[in-house]
């Protein structure tokens, strides 16, 4: 496991973390992480937890979680994001994703959403319409 939280950190630079393959759970929460670029978290093979609760996150590239084919738990919650991040399909494990208090605005089409085995949105500004009928029927499934 490596932590660093509440470390001031503001920036992740692609890559970073490749001489460290065997890592299992990153915890960088309680930084100034604004963006996740393009592979930020390549080489984490095996990493299974990746917290990055309460930073300032608003963008995450399509491809900064390429290749955690084993993560299984990603947890965003008190960030900046306005909807779900796209690009968490790379795991062939079920995902639990976590954002609690984001200023979500939109949610992805359920298509893209079929590999989360548990997903919670608590305490974000969601609209209830009529274009939340599919996560309705994607729900009771």
């Amino acid at each position: 496991m490596l932590g660093i939280q509440g470390s001031q950190v503001m920036t992740i630079q692609p890559e970073s973390f490749q001489t460290l393959p065997s890592l299992l759970e990153i915890l960088m929460s309680g930084n100034k992480i604004s963006r996740l670029e393009a592979e930020t978290f390549k080489g984490l093979v095996k990493l299974e937890v990746l917290n990055l609760d309460s930073n300032r996150i608003y963008y995450i590239d399509v491809a900064a979680f390429a290749g955690l084919a084993g993560l299984r738990k990603l947890s965003l919650d008190d960030n900046c994001l306005s909807s779900i991040p796209l690009g968490t399909k790379m795991s062939t494990q079920p995902l639990e994703l976590l954002m609690h208090r984001n200023p979500l605005t939109s949610i992805a089409p359920m298509e893209d959403l079929k590999h989360i085995s548990l997903l919670i949105l608590a305490r974000n500004g969601i609209q209830c319409d009529c274009k939340l009928r599919e996560m309705k029927r994607w729900i009771y499934k």
